[in-house]
Order: structure tokens, then sequence, then C-alpha cells
């Protein structure tokens, strides 16, 4: 998967590194990663820091989408896994690592089924709905952005 663009990613001493493109970023969007890395939680840090370099990677990418889709966005450790709130909306979102995939899941993913044109959500639950993210299986990254952006706006 291509991390998000005027991003690359850096491992160096088991830690994945945003390095910015200065010659692709601008002011603005420099001042938006800025925030961006400061609203980043340093146990999630800490947990994408000890993942096989695949998985690193999915993880660190939504992980930004999530945070970039809503300002309010909150980021925590919870259960082992990151996770995301909208407090106002009481809209929530994880990242479940599995050996070989990560899920991306919603917890009122139920009410985002009408957005979803390509029917990546999948689940049974009352309310919940999750995306599998197999490393090297493609994936409408467009599809999925437009999810997390409903499930946040």
């Amino acid at each position: 998967m291509k991390p998000p663009p005027a991003l690359k990613f850096i491992k160096s001493d088991n830690l994945f590194i945003i390095s910015h493109h200065k010659t692709s970023v601008n002011d603005s969007q420099r001042r938006s990663r800025l925030m961006l890395e400061r609203r980043a939680n340093a146990q999630v840090d800490e947990l994408i820091s000890k993942l096989p370099e695949e998985l690193a990677l999915i993880v660190q990418q939504y992980r930004l989408l999530i945070l970039e889709s809503n300002s309010a966005v909150i980021e925590d450790h919870k259960w082992s896994m990151p996770s995301y709130e909208l407090p106002e909306s009481g809209q929530k979102m994880y990242i479940q690592v599995a050996k070989k995939y990560v899920n991306l899941g919603f917890t009122y993913g139920v009410d985002l089924l009408e957005f979803d044109s390509k029917r990546l959500l999948t689940g049974t639950g009352q309310t919940m709905r999750h995306i599998k993210i197999v490393p090297g299986r493609p994936i409408d990254e467009t599809a999925v952005t437009s999810l997390i952006e409903h499930a946040f706006n």
C-alpha cells in the first residue's frame, strides 16, 4: 500500500518516522502534519514500532487518514489497539492488528452501509463493521477514505 501523498515512512531503530518531502509540501500542509504529530498517542507510536514493517505501514497510513478526517478526533490506546473517537457524535473507530492483516473497525459501521458502494464493510453484529486490509492485496483507497470521512463528519 502506498503511504499518503507527501509522506515517506522510514524505519529507524525499530521506529517508523514520518518524513516530510519539502519539495511537495507547502507551509499549510507542513503545519497540518505537525498538528497531527502533536495529537498522536505515544502508546500507539510504541505499538506501531513493534509491528512487522508491512503491518506497521498499513496502521500508520490509516492512522493518519483518521486523524486528518476531523481535527476533533481523539486518538487513544484501548483494548491493546489504536482507537479513535469523535466526542460530539460518539462515533468510534479502531485499528486491530492480526498476524497477517489489519482490521479497520467502525463501532457504528451499520450506519455507514449506505455509503459503502464497494461493499468493503463486513461483519454481522448489530452495529459494528470492519474492513479487512491484507498487505499486498489491492483495496479501493478512495472508498476507504470516504467511509472514514463519513464516520467522522
